[in-house]
């Protein structure tokens, strides 16, 4: 797994202005992509819906590389 490419992707999506994409297994053997997005400059943190980031990033990426968990950040 690239995680550039789905940094990529997301990054690409209107009103996100930077993503980070990291592999996190919280219980072993279990190992997820977690993508952790800041909006982009005059985009309210509550006007980025992660379910809508989900969404696209499934309808442009493979299904192992959509991320399960996508975290809205401030900064």
């Amino acid at each position: 797994i690239e995680p550039g490419e789905v940094e990529a992707v997301l990054g690409e999506q209107e009103g996100i202005g930077h993503a980070a994409v990291v592999v996190r297994e919280d219980r072993p053997g279990d190992r997820r992509l977690v993508a952790y997005v800041v909006p982009a400059r005059g985009v309210a943190r509550d006007e980025v819906d992660a379910a809508r980031v989900t969404e696209a990033a499934a309808e442009r990426l493979p299904g192992h590389l959509v991320p399960s968990a996508v975290v809205v950040l401030d900064t």
